[in-house]
């Protein structure tokens, strides 16, 4: 082979290598591109519900400045539309949307994928215990207009209407006689 053969051969294998550490140098800006768009949801999603939780903390922050005043606490209410009785009665109705905030907070992350299935369906189980009490449904037919519709929507297909047909926390029959 004369020089310039071998010139051409020495060339192509150059071009060669270049084209390998191109390629790999592109599956790994793929690769980090990928990396970057799954932090960028991450944060995002974290963003969303720290801001989700910021609304919580300041309404807790309210509720502090009337929880100890049971005047505030009735004119709260009523401003809200809930009917207003004795100061216990009125403590309790604050409590369940205080409970109801909780309930929501955890749907709404569970939906965003902040928490784990298996913590959410045991807190399934809590927010069907707490709308077996009466004071919840009395408090809930007023109070949902105020929360997620996606919120609303899953208390009321997997909690009320599935307490309504007798299931019990399981998902049984709660009516069924036991052997």
């Amino acid at each position: 082979m004369k020089l310039i053969d071998w010139l051409q051969v020495l060339s192509i294998a150059f071009v060669a290598v270049a084209l390998l550490l191109n390629v790999l140098q592109m599956r790994y800006l793929a690769r980090q591109t990928n990396e970057t768009s799954r932090q960028a949801v991450a944060a995002n999603t974290a963003l969303r519900q720290a801001a989700y939780q910021n609304m919580i903390a300041g309404q807790a922050e309210y509720r502090s400045l009337y929880i100890n005043s049971p005047s505030m606490t009735k004119w709260h209410l009523a401003s809200r539309g809930y009917e207003t009785g004795s100061d216990e009665d009125d403590r309790r109705t604050l409590y369940t949307l205080v409970r109801l905030n909780s309930h929501e907070s955890s749907f709404l992350a569970h939906a965003a994928g902040l928490l784990d299935d298996d913590v959410w369906h045991g807190w399934i189980n809590v927010i069907r215990t707490d709308f077996e009490v009466p004071k919840f449904n009395a408090v809930w037919s007023h109070a949902k207009q105020f929360y997620a519709r996606s919120f609303v929507a899953f208390v009321e297909t997997e909690i009320v209407t599935k307490r309504d047909a007798g299931e019990d926390h399981l998902g049984g029959d709660a009516l069924a006689p036991t052997a």
